[in-house]
């Protein structure tokens, strides 16, 4: 039985793959994920985590006094997708050429975790909702999903044939699952490090 690889695997091969020099993360909560990951600089958000040293102000209040910019930034802080699809818009304003956004909670599969109203246990949230509507409307982005730990997203800038809808207002869960694997352009771990990364560091 594989082991199994959590989003700080993921953040941590990118960053020792590409180099990365520092890293944003949006959404802390107690840490669980930025004290595993291993990079120079690193800074967190979250106005209600108890970690020590992470900045307690909303997103949208760290984006607007930020002056800093970053290789790799972790957007899963709230997960109502107006606001995460706000974050990684956000981010993109200060992304370093070359770097990437993650993205967590893309892989919503069953509906009682995919809402907008937050549940007990376990909580997709919509941001499946907002990375597909990025997926549809977004020509001007690079977007992929490793399927691992409820669906790790990566947007970088770049080029991609959009996911074609004839009426976005149509994107339910129910659809979004028969179309998940294109909707979420959705791959492997080991196929995403063999074939797509290292074809960023030419990019």
């Amino acid at each position: 039985m594989s082991e199994r690889i959590w989003r700080w695997d993921i953040i941590n091969r990118l960053i020792k793959d590409m180099g990365y020099k520092s890293y944003l993360e949006i959404g802390v909560r107690r840490g669980a994920c930025l004290n595993r990951i291993e990079v120079d600089k690193k800074v967190g958000v979250d106005p209600r985590s108890p970690v020590e040293g992470v900045k307690k102000m909303s997103s949208d209040e760290f984006f607007e006094e930020n002056e800093d910019t970053f290789d790799v930034i972790f957007v899963d802080g709230d997960h109502r997708w107006p606001q995460a699809v706000r974050d990684v818009l956000n981010s993109l304003k200060i992304l370093n050429p070359g770097g990437v956004i993650v993205m967590h909670d893309c892989m919503a599969l069953e509906e009682k975790h995919a809402t907008g109203e937050h549940t007990t246990g376990l909580w997709n949230g919509t941001v499946w909702y907002g990375f597909s509507m990025l997926r549809i409307t977004r020509p001007d982005l690079e977007m992929w999903t490793i399927a691992e730990d409820h669906g790790v997203g990566l947007v970088r800038p770049g080029k991609q044939e959009p996911y074609c809808m004839h009426n976005a207002m149509e994107l339910t869960h129910g659809y979004y699952r028969q179309f998940m694997k294109e909707i979420l352009n959705l791959v492997g771990y080991e196929d995403f490090f063999r074939d797509v990364s290292p074809g960023w560091e030419d990019s």
